[in-house]
């Protein structure tokens, strides 16, 4: 019966065909994205879907996805975190339009449990707004609101969106970790005007404590960052990931659904 229950949970979360989110009038989300393996895998090794406007083309992940640290943890490091950036990919991008994140999640393989650990289901997310470059690292206060059931990140003039869960950064042992996964759940939103395309990917850092602040890269450091998707009106999926082993990366379904991850409805905020 375990093995059964196993098997069913690996089809509906990891090999259904994917299945785009729709609308009934009430606004409920009918049906979801679902993640893949193939998800995951494509979003590191495919090239970015257009190039971020303003990013330099000397930046390593300014046409596709890239590893820096991977799983491989600093000895004094002591926490992780997940995160999303928002980008604008066409010069004739009409200020106002919105993403609405439904949610981020982070999963870490534990070498001593020999699974996937959920550190991070957040549909509540704070974050910044910054220079495309992040030249300065200067952030200024980013035009974000909280909805029903997510988050919704409206791009301003020249800047971009860097964005992270509220709560605080999970305490995690720096030689357990064997891979980092950061799946994040979004669809574009129709507030204010519509005009050009909106880029958003997943990744994650390193922290020296939960309560860390940035300090020029001394107190985190960069695990890596998956490749820029362009964000459309149907609910999506973009990741980024370590983990290469397909194997692996299928026994992350059970993690998210025991967690809970994948159980929720999502309700359209258009």
């Amino acid at each position: 019966m375990k093995v059964f229950r196993l098997l069913f949970f690996l089809m509906v979360v990891f090999v259904i065909p994917k299945v785009e989110a729709s609308c009934n009038s009430d606004g409920q989300n009918l049906s979801s994205g679902v993640l893949s393996v193939d998800t995951l895998i494509d979003d590191m090794d495919l090239k970015n879907e257009r190039f971020p406007l303003g990013v330099p083309s000397s930046y390593d992940w300014h046409s596709k996805g890239v590893i820096h640290l991977g799983s491989v943890a600093p000895p004094d490091f002591r926490s992780i975190t997940g995160w999303g950036q928002i980008f604008k990919a066409d010069h004739d991008f009409e200020d106002g339009a919105g993403v609405l994140i439904g949610k981020l999640i982070l999963a870490v393989y534990s070498r001593s449990k020999d699974r996937w650990v959920v550190l991070q289901n957040s549909e509540n997310l704070v974050g910044g707004a910054f220079r495309p470059d992040y030249k300065y690292n200067v952030a200024s206060k980013a035009d974000i609101a909280y909805l029903a059931n997510g988050t919704r990140a409206v791009l301003g003039q020249n800047l971009n969106i860097h964005f992270f869960p509220r709560e605080a950064r999970p305490i995690i042992d720096a030689d357990d970790v064997g891979d980092v996964v950061v799946a994040i759940f979004a669809k574009r939103g129709e507030s204010g005007k519509f005009g050009g395309e909106i880029l958003l990917g997943a990744g994650a850092d390193f922290w020296q404590r939960s309560d860390s602040i940035w300090d020029n890269w001394k107190t985190n450091k960069g695990i890596g960052t998956g490749r820029l998707k362009v964000v459309s009106k149907n609910w999506s999926w973009f990741t980024f990931s370590t983990a290469k082993d397909r194997r692996r990366l299928s026994s992350l379904a059970m993690a998210l659904v025991e967690d809970g991850a994948l159980g929720r409805s999502y309700v359209c905020l258009d």
